[in-house]
């Protein structure tokens, strides 16, 4: 009986891992070989080009430069390292999405029989593709730790057989990387996760159980020393952490505080809430039904990202943070089934249900006719900037984008002339102090070549440009500008 039932087990991991692939296939559009030159993305090129350059001796933020923590860099080399392009990174993407899964399987059987538990859990990491925007995000590399994280504190919360202070000791380690893996990428990512601590942390407090509290915060800080201090290492070796925590601590304040001039249309807040909205939900009913102190917490839990996603920019791939909350959603109101309340309350839960499901459903459905039909069915064309390559003899060891196309520089295969490589006015209009940083790297570097996209609004730099370049080309709202002083400038 046992062996069938490990066999039934092992082909359920089975399942879920070949589902894992094939979403990677299907949505990851910056790394999946199925959609090679049919795809430009914001944030994974970026990634991709330093992490490419980082195994060739160019430091992060010293020599390229971007604003999130170095975790994501070391992630890309490691891809580019296996295969020696974006097709080894996707195979990183398999192995975190799978982990995901696993928790969230476990998390369904702590509760549920193992057909359920499975079928629950694929329609759960399929929701990824709803909030993915081409793979290669910060988010879906943390995405093992959180899944790991509410796996271990529904264990610790409802699983009569489990050790609760061993649980609580790991739950406060996870969450130490957590907020670790965050400051190292995306320090907002950790929200949820620390809002859970800190209600935790109160409640031990509150218990006066100070034993547990100081163990609590141990683990939790080893667990934020763990990951922290190798890089720490690194960078101050390299004479680089200065640099490391300008960019990934105080630019992205001022990033922060950069006054927000748009509205949340009901898109975004569908893409990045509807997690949070469920689960606030649950723990409401749970809340009335209990009225126990757990259903408080998962109810904090879930506003701390729900406030940061309304008044912060956001994206929609910030949703992937909030991504276990379904299935923790659906456990609670799983829960409020098995209690035998009212039959009006049951029915409730179960419409809730049903409405995730379809949500879930609904979403990826709409992903993936989308990328059919514009990826597909798309031939591979040509970017707008290619023409500028094919036209002019450029010297791409001496090039940069300046608000511009910065996807050529993986397509062509291009080291950008300059530490600053992409958007360039955009990043000093969100974080002025790097507005001198910028003006010096592109007076010292002396780049032979610039490609101008968008219209340089900072003046400084316009007029540098306009005094030390002539122009060569000017086509599709782009301008090619070479250095005076290049010898083989004609004339």
């Amino acid at each position: 009986m046992n062996k069938n039932n490990d066999s039934k087990t092992a082909g359920y991991y089975a399942g879920l891992f070949l589902l894992s692939v094939l979403i990677v296939l299907c949505f990851s559009w910056t790394t999946s070989p199925l959609f090679f030159g049919k795809y430009l993305s914001f944030d994974s090129q970026i990634f991709q080009i330093i992490g490419k350059y980082w195994l060739q001796g160019y430091l992060p933020y010293v020599d390229l430069w971007d604003n999130k923590g170095p975790i994501i860099f070391l992630i890309n080399a490691i891809g580019y390292q296996l295969i020696g392009n974006s097709v080894g990174v996707l195979l990183l993407q398999i192995v975190c999405l799978f982990a995901s899964v696993v928790f969230i399987y476990k998390s369904f059987n702590l509760f549920s029989g193992p057909l359920r538990s499975f079928c629950l859990s694929a329609v759960v990491i399929l929701s990824i593709a709803i909030n993915w925007d081409g793979g290669n995000m910060c988010e879906e590399y943390l995405l093992p730790l959180l899944s790991a994280f509410y796996y271990i504190l529904l264990k610790h919360l409802y699983s009569i057989e489990s050790d609760k202070k061993k649980l609580l000791y790991i739950i406060a380690f996870i969450g130490g990387m957590i907020l670790s893996f965050s400051l190292l990428t995306r320090l907002t990512n950790a929200c949820g996760v620390c809002a859970s601590c800190g209600v935790i942390l109160a409640l031990l407090l509150i218990d006066r159980k100070w034993n547990n509290l100081a163990r609590f915060a141990v683990w939790f800080v080893i667990g934020f020393a763990i990951l922290t201090l190798p890089f720490v290492i690194y960078f101050a070796s390299h004479d680089a952490l200065q640099e490391m925590w300008y960019s990934t601590v105080t630019y992205n304040i001022e990033y922060m505080n950069y006054p927000k001039t748009h509205t949340v249309s009901w898109l975004n807040f569908y893409l990045k809430d509807y997690n949070c909205i469920f689960l606030l939900a649950a723990a409401l009913m749970l809340l009335v039904f209990k009225r126990d102190r757990e259903s408080l917490l998962w109810a904090i839990t879930t506003l701390a990202p729900m406030i940061w996603f309304v008044n912060g920019t956001g994206f929609g791939h910030y949703g992937i943070i909030v991504l276990p909350y379904s299935f923790v959603s659906i456990i609670l109101l799983l829960r409020i089934i098995d209690m035998n309340q009212s039959a009006w309350s049951r029915k409730l839960a179960h419409a809730m249900i049903g409405l995730m499901l379809l949500v879930i459903i609904g979403g990826v459905s709409f992903r993936l006719f989308s990328s059919y039909k514009q990826f597909i069915k798309t031939p591979c064309k040509e970017t707008f900037t290619d023409c500028f390559f094919e036209e002019n003899d450029i010297d791409t060891n001496s090039f940069v984008s300046y608000n511009c196309d910065w996807t050529l520089y993986l397509r062509r295969n291009i080291k950008p002339g300059m530490k600053y490589f992409s958007f360039q006015d955009e990043l000093i209009d969100h974080g002025p102090s790097i507005e001198d940083k910028v003006y010096q790297a592109i007076t010292s570097s002396r780049v032979k070549w610039i490609l101008v996209g968008l219209p340089i609004r900072n003046e400084r730099i316009k007029q540098y440009i306009n005094d030390n370049y002539v122009i060569i080309n000017q086509k599709n709202r782009c301008t090619l500008y070479r250095l005076k002083e290049d010898p083989s400038v004609i004339g």
